[in-house]
């Protein structure tokens, strides 16, 4: 069949009509994905917007809820006390639900009633291997919005963890040195919130727990098998490290745990004419009465937490009273009296007078006489007993001299074997000998780690069960089962140093933590180390130091200033020096609390 010229045209205007419609619907779908492009684009600007809006919100949440924390949980009430609403370019406030605010979550997450605090909940602390505290949980919430359209909420916890220092083997606020000590073998944390110094011989100290520490680690390896390599000479003189031995997996650098629960700079001003924040000695000092005392200082002072208060004004003048100066019963004041005595030597001289004199003993590491006030610990606890006219003691007892005497005044604990059942703090601004076994229910010989040969033998005797025991003062003195006064000096008033071969140590057994002040190493002269942070006057050589506790380091010492040394002043002991576990479920009365402050991510809501 022929075709025509009209159907030939015919065909191709038809063609071209379905081109022009492939191509018209081909733009109107360009176009639609154009517009959902850029309306997506738009869209993912805008929750990047109020994410970032919602997020510095919570920023401005969580510096808010810092300077409230003052050493104390707080309410939701309180957390959202003068919260305003920061304001942010381009972005709002949602108009409906919760635009910013703080709530306290109970132990199951939910948000508490305004004026509820909420509940302590024991666990781990976040980022510190292997600690636990007691938490308090927050959370901070805001939403925001785009133009009505977009609404993003964000929240993220806050926590306030407290942590019972007395859960680590050491615990300094300062630097942490080990240079070359006798062999060691450590258990339990070690914590620094400064540097670490460690420098000792290949297998002569074995940690076997976590090490934490928040300045600088410095210390030398000759392997990656033990801690990572290179270090910085340390400011004393002599350093010259060789290994240590522990790996490196169990060494963590950590934000400070803070002991006043927030940066000393936030509590302590040296500047200002207040003597009652000066540091971290305050915890140990009584209040200067005439000047303001804060609150996160005042809350931690022994002599606060004390629920017995002894004060010793003269040579036979003690005062004791109850919690913050409440009186106690006459029965009891004398009977806690009775076991508080002065140690004064008396001498005659050559006209046949009697002279008194109050030197308790010479302390060779001070190069002093110093006078010294025993307590009786076993007449202490008859004092204390049921019946005595003592009620409702906390178990925590603060002991000082306030004379300003030509010698220092000292607290010495004797006779200290079995403590009261429920435990005993004893504090005190004064340094504090403790001599003999301490809390270990025995006496010479009859505790098993004094007559043993190993470092795993029990520290108490027969049955008796350690209590929870904490010693807390200037200074922290060791002195022995076989100390003697009289041999602390060669004559009669004790005013010139014995030779070191008449002051021998025994095995002697201490079952307490210790919270000390130290003396810092100089570009001169050492501290003496962790390992001799409880200080000796005798010759130990292979007599052993058995100790199970937990030693803390917050500050200097302000009146036991003498330089570590051991020459003529002690030879050391053979340590076997535990963390006591007991403290994990029990810790002494009293016990120190540090802080730590943590933020989890953000999430959408």
């Amino acid at each position: 069949m022929k075709t025509t010229a009209y159907s030939r045209q015919g065909n191709v205007l038809f063609t071209t009509l379905l081109l022009l419609l492939g191509v018209a619907a081909l733009v109107g779908v360009s176009l639609n994905v154009t517009t959902n492009t850029a309306r997506l684009t738009s869209r993912s600007r805008d929750v990047a917007k109020a994410e970032a809006a919602a997020e510095g919100a919570l920023e401005y949440a969580y510096a808010l809820w810092l300077g409230k924390i003052r050493g104390a949980p707080i309410t939701t009430a309180e957390a959202n006390a003068d919260l305003v609403l920061p304001q942010f370019e381009g972005v709002s406030y949602a108009s409906s639900g919760p635009q910013l605010r703080i709530d306290a979550l109970d132990e199951y997450g939910v948000p508490m009633t305004s004026g509820t605090l909420p509940p302590r909940v024991t666990g781990r602390v976040p980022g510190y291997e292997g600690w636990a505290g007691q938490t308090f949980t927050y959370v901070a919430q805001a939403r925001m919005q785009v133009d009505n359209n977009t609404v993003i909420g964000v929240k993220r916890l806050f926590q306030y963890t407290e942590v019972p220092l007395f859960q680590s083997m050491f615990f300094f606020q300062h630097d942490l040195e080990f240079y070359r000590p006798a062999t060691m073998v450590l258990n339990g944390l070690v914590h620094s919130n400064s540097n670490m110094y460690f420098a000792f011989d290949k297998d002569s100290m074995t940690i076997g727990d976590n090490v934490t520490y928040s300045g600088e680690f410095l210390g030398e390896s000759p392997s990656a098998k033990y801690w990572p390599d290179g270090y910085q000479k340390p400011p004393w003189a002599g350093y010259d490290p060789k290994w240590v031995t522990s790996k490196a997996s169990q060494l963590h650098k950590v934000p400070a745990i803070q002991p006043m629960g927030s940066a000393p700079e936030k509590v302590f001003d040296t500047t200002d004419n207040n003597p009652n924040n000066d540091g971290f000695r305050e915890l140990i000092e009584p209040p200067n009465p005439n000047h303001p005392d804060p609150e996160a200082i005042s809350t931690r002072r022994m002599i606060n937490k004390a629920g017995i208060v002894i004060t010793i004004t003269g040579t036979s003048s003690v005062t004791v009273t109850g919690q913050k100066g409440t009186t106690l019963n006459p029965t009891a004041v004398s009977n806690i009296g009775s076991a508080i005595s002065r140690v004064v030597t008396t001498s005659t001289n050559k006209s046949g007078v009697v002279t008194v004199t109050a030197l308790g003993l010479y302390d060779r590491r001070e190069s002093k006489q110093v006078e010294v006030y025993d307590v009786d610990i076993a007449k202490l606890k008859t004092a204390l007993a049921v019946g005595s006219g003592v009620s409702n003691f906390n178990n925590v007892l603060y002991i000082h001299d306030t004379l300003n005497s030509n010698m220092p005044t000292t607290i010495r604990l004797k006779n200290g074997s079995v403590l009261p059942d429920a435990g005993l703090t004893v504090a005190s601004q004064n340094p504090v000998y403790i001599w003999g076994d301490y809390n270990t229910g025995g006496t010479g010989s009859n505790v098993p780690t004094n007559s043993g040969t190993s470092s795993t033998a029990a520290p108490t005797a027969g049955t008796y069960e350690r209590k929870p025991s904490a010693v807390i003062g200037d200074a922290v003195m060791f002195l022995s089962n076989n100390w003697t006064d009289a041999k602390s000096a060669t004559d009669t008033l004790r005013t010139t140093p014995s030779n070191l071969d008449a002051r021998v140590a025994s095995n002697t057994t201490y079952n307490t933590a210790i919270i000390s002040g130290f003396m810092p190493s100089t570009n001169n002269s050492y501290s003496g180390g962790a390992n001799n942070f409880p200080r000796f006057l005798e010759k130990w050589g292979s007599a052993r130091c058995t100790y199970y506790g937990s030693m803390v380091e917050l500050f200097e010492s302000k009146t036991f200033t003498g330089k570590w040394n051991t020459g003529d002043i002690y030879s050391p002991p053979t340590r076997w020096w535990n963390f006591d576990k007991k403290f994990l479920q029990r810790p002494p009365p009293g016990s120190v609390d540090a802080i730590v402050l943590s933020r989890g991510p953000w999430s959408r809501f």
